[in-house]
């Protein structure tokens, strides 16, 4: 697992592709209709273990969401940088398919010595 986090020799692309196989995921999850609405969020990516999810804020063009508990970075020591990539294109494609596109940016994460990951989401 450490091999697939910068700072422990991964590089651009393995990040890139972390990110591109979590939005496969989410869109997975929206085509087979597991994902309908943004209410399935919560009990779909905990049921799954992807991590527990609460909307901190949200407005007509961003949306600010905690995840504790997160898959990629739970228990990890401080590496000084977010490493929840597979995490942003997962919640980056369901609100995709369900409210816009958009873009999303991991703020807050375990492994930056947070007690929790803080991603913001920008509508376009």
């Amino acid at each position: 697992m450490f091999s697939s986090v910068r700072g422990f020799g991964a590089d651009d692309l393995t990040l890139t592709y972390h990110f591109h196989a979590g939005k496969h995921l989410g869109y997975e999850f929206v085509k087979k209709g597991i994902i309908k609405t943004i209410d399935d969020l919560f009990p779909v990516l905990a049921k799954y273990r992807i991590g527990l999810i609460d909307i901190v804020r949200e407005s007509s063009n961003t949306m600010v969401l905690d995840v504790y508990e997160c898959v990629s970075c739970s228990g990890l020591p401080n590496i000084g940088r977010p490493v929840c990539y597979f995490e942003s294109g997962i919640i980056s494609a369901i609100l995709e398919k369900i409210m816009s596109k958009n873009k999303a940016k991991e703020t807050k994460c375990w492994a930056l010595g947070n007690t929790k990951c803080t991603f913001i989401i920008e509508f376009t």
